[in-house]
Order: structure tokens, then sequence, then C-alpha cells
């Protein structure tokens, strides 16, 4: 279902979200991180799809890779307390 609408939609970074996120709840981590990874290239200013491939590098145990995406959400919203709180600055 979500491959069908990713090809329809032409990779539209939207579409790759939402399928990340559903690989994601389906345990398929690493195939989450690829489609949050291609997200990025069309949504790079948008930090919500920052904060998403994060949390997919932390379930990969990753952690300097989340911690950098973390970073670079909070250049692109820094008043943002969550995202502060989720890079561990409290």
């Amino acid at each position: 279902m979500w491959d069908r609408a990713v090809r329809e939609a032409a990779g539209s970074p939207n579409q790759l979200i939402q399928r990340a996120r559903f690989l994601s709840k389906l345990g398929r981590k690493e195939d989450a991180q690829r489609d949050f990874q291609a997200a990025i290239q069309g949504k790079q200013t948008d930090f919500i799809t920052w904060r998403e491939r994060a949390n997919a590098f932390f379930a990969l145990k990753q952690y300097q890779q989340a911690i950098a995406d973390l970073s670079r959400a909070i250049e692109l919203a820094p008043n943002s307390a969550s995202l502060l709180i989720d890079r561990g600055d409290w």
C-alpha cells in the first residue's frame, strides 16, 4: 500500500515520512531510516523530518547520528522546548 502511494506521489517527502512511521511501528527500523533519509532530501528545512529521522537513528542505537539530526532540527526551530528535551538539554 505505502509503496504504491510513494510511487504515485513520485517520492513525495510527506508520503515517505508516513511510510517510514508505519515501517517503524512494524519494527522495520532500517527501512524506516532509509525513508526518512529520502524524505530529508525533499524537506531539508523541515525540523519535524529531522526529528523523525533522529528517532529512527535512536531506535537503531546510532546515537551520534541521532544527536546530529536533533541539533539540525534545533537550528531550524530554536524555540522548540521539546527538541531541546529530546536532545537532553533540559
